[in-house]
C-alpha cells in the first residue's frame, strides 16, 4: 500500500507491505483404538503446513510422515496417545488433537481338550493379554464352571457327552477366540458274575454289564477257549482242555474302560464202572472196577461187616464176616464231578 501527501505543488509518498494469510481451521480427524502399534492418522488439511506431534502418552513415536495429514503413527509401547495436527500459514496456525488407544492383541489358547470318565473337567487354557471368558458352545447338557474366567478353572457338566467349549480374550476392543472339545464317558463299573465248577468242556458266564461296550478274554488256563459271542455277557465258554481258566470281562466306553475276572475249574465226568460182582464159597471177593478219572472208593452194605483190602484202589479184595448178599458201591469224584456203580 502506498501513502501519498500532496501540499499544492509539493508531494511525498510512503509505502508499507502487508502478507494476507489464510487462517488454518485444523481438523485432527478420529482416534481410535488399534490392536498393535500402528495407526493411521486421518487429518483434513486446511491451509499452510501441517504437522503431526505426540501430546502426550506412555512411549515414543514416529511418523511415516510428520508433514502427512494421513501419516502412520507407530508407538513405542501399548497405551493411550495424544496426537496434535498444527498447521502453520505464514504466522497464523491453528491445531487439533486426536486421541488413540493402542492395545496388545490377545491371541487366545484355549489348551488341550480331552476324554473324561466323569462329569468334571480342568481347562488348560495359557492367558494372553486382557481378560478371559469361558463359555459352552455345544454340548447336551448344560455346564458350570467354578470361575469363568480363570484359563485353568474346572467344568461341571450334568449329562454325558461331546462339549465345545469357548476361550475368548478381550483387552479393550482387541479379542480373539480358541476351543477345545472334549468328550465325558460314563465311567464303566464291570462285572463279571460267578465262576465255578464244571463237569465238562463249557461254562455258561454271567456277567452283568454297566456301559459301553463288553468282551470276554481268557487271561489263564491249560488250554484255549472260545466263546459264542466275546461280547455277551452271558455267553457260552469252551475250553479244549480240563483244569482252571480265569477269564476278564472288560467293558469299555469311550477312552474309559474297568474289568473284572472270574475262574472256572473244568473237571473230567468221571464214569464209573464197578466190574462185576458174583458168588462166592468164601467170605472173601475180589472187586475189579475200572477207574476213569479223578479218585475212587469202595463202600459196601449186607447183612455182616466188610474190611476192604484198600477201599481206595480199583481192584481190592474184600472180606466179610458173615454170609448173605452184599452191595459194593464204587465212587468215583474229580473235583465236584462224581459218578457211582455198584
Amino acid at each position: 500500500f502506498q501513502w501519498e501527501e500532496i501540499n499544492g505543488q509539493c508531494s511525498d509518498q510512503d509505502t508499507l507491505t502487508v502478507n494476507f494469510y489464510e487462517q488454518p481451521v485444523s481438523d485432527a480427524g478420529n482416534g481410535g483404538s488399534e490392536c498393535d502399534l500402528d495407526f493411521g492418522l486421518s487429518a483434513n488439511a486446511s491451509a499452510g503446513i501441517g504437522t503431526w506431534s505426540q501430546s502426550s502418552g506412555p512411549g515414543t513415536s514416529t511418523y511415516g510422515n510428520a508433514n502427512d495429514a494421513a501419516t502412520t503413527v507407530t508407538v513405542s509401547i501399548v497405551g493411550t496417545y495424544q496426537f496434535t495436527w498444527t498447521e502453520v500459514n505464514g504466522t497464523c496456525s491453528d491445531s487439533a488433537t486426536v486421541s488413540v488407544d493402542f492395545f496388545d492383541q490377545p491371541v487366545a489358547d484355549a489348551g488341550s481338550g480331552g476324554n473324561e470318565c466323569d462329569l468334571d473337567f480342568t481347562f488348560s487354557a495359557s492367558a494372553s493379554f486382557g481378560s478371559g471368558t469361558w463359555t459352552q458352545v455345544s454340548g447336551p447338557g448344560a455346564s458350570t464352571f467354578t470361575n469363568a474366567n480363570v484359563d485353568t478353572t474346572d467344568v461341571l457338566v450334568t449329562a454325558y457327552g461331546t462339549y465345545v467349549y469357548q476361550w475368548e480374550e478381550v483387552n479393550g476392543t482387541c479379542s480373539d477366540t480358541a476351543t477345545v472339545t472334549v468328550n465325558y464317558y460314563e465311567q464303566p463299573t464291570a462285572n463279571a458274575g460267578t465262576g465255578g465248577d464244571e463237569c465238562d468242556l463249557d461254562f455258561l458266564l454271567g456277567a452283568t454289564g454297566s456301559v459301553g461296550t463288553g468282551s470276554w478274554t481268557q487271561t489263564s488256563g491249560p488250554g484255549t477257549s472260545t466263546f459264542g459271542n466275546a461280547n455277551s455277557g452271558t455267553t457260552l465258554a469252551t475250553a479244549d482242555a480240563y483244569g482252571t481258566y480265569t477269564y476278564q470281562w472288560e467293558e469299555v466306553n469311550g477312552t474309559c474302560s474297568d474289568s473284572a475276572s472270574v475262574t472256572v475249574n473244568y473237571y473230567e465226568q468221571p464214569t464209573a464202572n464197578a466190574g462185576l460182582g458174583g458168588n462166592e464159597c468164601d467170605l472173601d471177593f475180589d472187586l475189579g472196577a475200572t477207574l476213569s478219572t479223578g479218585s475212587g472208593q469202595w463202600t459196601a452194605s449186607g447183612p455182616g461187616n466188610t474190611t476192604f483190602a484198600n477201599d481206595t484202589v480199583p481192584v481190592s479184595s474184600v472180606s466179610v464176616d458173615s454170609v448173605g448178599t452184599y452191595i459194593f458201591t464204587w465212587t468215583e469224584t474229580n473235583g465236584v464231578c462224581v459218578d457211582v456203580d455198584t
